[in-house]
């Protein structure tokens, strides 16, 4: 069973140290949208906007004599009021994780949501 390793309220943008975590998946439930945000149409999408913001992962390391630097990978945009995210099994190793230990997230201002995260 999966930890809940994040659960946290977040607006703006900001990241968590997470430690050398395995991810299994990600929820976010945006509480309010902000000014620069616009729903997408069509009508019958009505919890799916744009411009809300994004999550991704990243992995800390000292690869040179430039000392430590956080990795990131491609962003996770957030389009949906309630959002699921997990790992697509095939890119990483036939399971539904991947690794990282750092989280980092940025939203539209005047947005704040909700957001989880759960790994091993």
């Amino acid at each position: 069973m999966a930890t809940l390793l994040i659960d946290e309220i977040v607006s703006g943008a900001g990241e968590f140290d997470i430690g050398n975590m395995q991810l299994a998946y990600m929820f976010v439930r945006v509480l309010a949208t902000g000014n620069d945000v616009h729903r997408l149409t069509p009508m019958a999408d009505l919890d799916r906007y744009a411009r809300l913001g994004f999550v991704t992962f990243g992995s800390r390391q000292d690869l040179d004599e430039d000392g430590e630097r956080t990795f990131w990978r491609h962003p996770i945009w957030i389009e949906f009021l309630d959002f699921e995210w997990s790992p697509v099994p095939q890119y990483f190793g036939g399971d539904f994780t991947l690794w990282a230990n750092h989280v980092r997230y940025s939203f539209a201002p005047g947005a704040e949501a909700h957001l989880w995260v759960y790994g091993f």
